[in-house]
């Protein structure tokens, strides 16, 4: 069982996501994550824009110890990761792993506490922002 720290870590990160333009069934499982039969276990995809083919699905699953997050694009038969962030909830300290192919700034892993949270701040405010009609960044190329 997670102690009250991760289990802090989880409700912010629950109501941050809880904040955001998502379906109204993510919206109820972040505001009442234990709702199914006591124990936390919810999966949700839905499309930001586009369709299956050439779109962006984003995702929310929150699963025992780990939430996850993501943002793919889809152009025809490629699928770019725009974002997936991974958090194990420790009762120490949490692990963060997180990646994204268009923004090289956010591929790191990371050690999470409700006091010291910068990198999970980043990856939930880059969420926020694609998921708010902002522009994916482009990959960046050498010459």
């Amino acid at each position: 069982m997670l102690n009250v720290q991760a289990q802090t870590l989880r409700r912010s990160v629950h109501g941050f996501l809880a904040t955001l333009p998502v379906p109204q069934a993510v919206q109820a499982d972040l505001r009442n994550p234990s709702a199914n039969d006591g124990e936390i276990g919810f999966t949700h995809k839905w499309l930001v824009h586009g369709d299956a083919v050439n779109g962006l699905e984003a995702s929310v699953r929150d699963y025992e110890d780990v939430i996850e997050f993501g943002l793919l694009e889809r152009n025809g038969e490629s699928a770019i990761p725009v974002l997936q962030a991974i958090l194990v909830l420790e009762n120490d300290e949490s692990e963060l792993n997180c990646m994204s192919e268009p923004t090289p700034s956010l591929n790191f892993d990371e050690y999470v506490t409700a006091e010291q949270r910068a990198g999970l701040d980043r990856a939930l405010t880059q969420f926020a922002s694609i998921l708010a009609g902002e522009e994916i960044n482009a990959p960046t190329t050498g010459a």
